[in-house]
């Protein structure tokens, strides 16, 4: 029931994953993760859109627009300059428009043509995580960010119904004049007194090897947090949040559609039992510890079959030129670049090596 439009079933993350951001070469871990792990969490990014789109009845991306970081801008200046990249980021935020956010207003008066929020999942060494958070707000007037705590304020009881479900926690600060521990309320009208501006939720962290199914777990508790960022999105328009209406939206697709990401079987039907090709198995055999990297460089982080890459909107992965059943060895010079569509096209007897070609 998921967008088949992308390959969200193969994506995961291992313990490969997780070394890329420990590397000293900043060459190959930046390259690695433009062309490797970001196109992934774009994936996942996608997918939370897609359902999103399915529950409120409306194209998300006429207000928002999917976001990534790091984005490897370069200049002519710093074009060969690898930075020390420890993360990856993709999510939703404000669609960049001028005069278009007339809610939101920075301290020199000008209208925001950019928005200090999103709906974001976040990798980094420590695992996978999704959070929705403002930024950069020195810029802003603190009325219009005293907007998003007021909204807070109001809808307190609610909010914290979908912080407990998507298993989220809010980053909330105290001082020497203030108590630790407050009601919910008092906690954000403190922040407001003390000029505090940071509202952050945060959902749980999920430790390599980070599996399909704790991936979609994810998306699910995302969305539990889209009715709050997408009254986010209707303050800073200077319109009512709507906030309610979201809820009850997320509460009739959460009750239609228990089991999203889950395919119904019986397990007393004999037919719904696959048979298995014990010569497929190769496809699921992880490729050596660290070599993934060494293969994707050498192929110029290119499928070796279609010539597309990470900027064609493709996920890339290892292939054995030689299967392992069939005598294959695990070494450098037997694997192959491919996508996620001439991967699943090249079938496990297929011994061709497509860089000789």
């Amino acid at each position: 029931m998921s967008n088949t439009n992308t390959p969200l079933d193969s994506i995961s993350f291992d313990h490969q994953d997780k070394d890329l951001f420990l590397l000293d070469n900043l060459s190959l871990k930046a390259d690695a993760i433009k062309h490797s792990i970001l196109p992934r969490m774009t994936v996942i990014a996608n997918e939370l859109v897609f359902i999103m789109n399915q529950i409120y009845g409306f194209n998300i991306l006429e207000d928002s627009s999917i976001v990534k970081s790091p984005n490897f801008r370069t200049t002519k200046n710093r074009a060969s300059v690898k930075l020390n990249y420890n993360y990856c980021i993709s999510g939703i935020s404000g669609v960049r428009k001028n005069n278009y956010w007339i809610g939101f207003e920075k301290k020199n008066s000008k209208t925001a043509n950019v928005l200090p929020f999103k709906l974001e999942f976040n990798l980094d060494d420590s695992g996978l995580f999704f959070m929705l958070h403002n930024m950069y707000l020195n810029d802003w007037k603190v009325e219009s960010l005293n907007k998003l705590f007021h909204f807070t304020i109001a809808n307190s009881a609610l909010i914290q119904s979908l912080l407990l479900l998507s298993k989220s926690s809010p980053s909330l600060f105290y001082d020497k004049d203030s108590a630790p521990i407050l009601p919910f309320k008092d906690h954000i009208e403190l922040h407001i007194e003390k000029e505090w501006r940071e509202l952050i939720y945060e959902g749980p962290i999920i430790k390599f090897p980070i599996s399909n199914s704790e991936i979609k777990s994810l998306i699910i508790g995302a969305l539990y947090l889209s009715p709050i960022y997408l009254a986010y999105i209707n303050i800073a328009k200077n319109q009512e949040s709507n906030f309610e209406e979201y809820v009850k939206l997320l509460n009739q697709w959460l009750k239609t559609n228990p089991n999203y990401f889950t395919e119904k079987v019986d397990p007393l039907t004999e037919k719904n039992i696959p048979n298995i090709d014990l010569e497929s198995l190769d496809l699921k055999i992880k490729v050596m510890q660290g070599i993934r990297w060494q293969v994707f460089q050498r192929d110029l982080w290119r499928c070796v079959s279609c010539g597309r890459s990470s900027e064609d909107n493709v996920i890339l992965h290892v292939d054995h030129i030689i299967p392992r059943s069939k005598g294959g060895q695990d070494k450098l010079e037997n694997y192959q670049t491919l996508c996620h569509i001439c991967n699943i096209g090249k079938s496990n007897k297929d011994n061709t090596n497509l860089r000789n070609r």
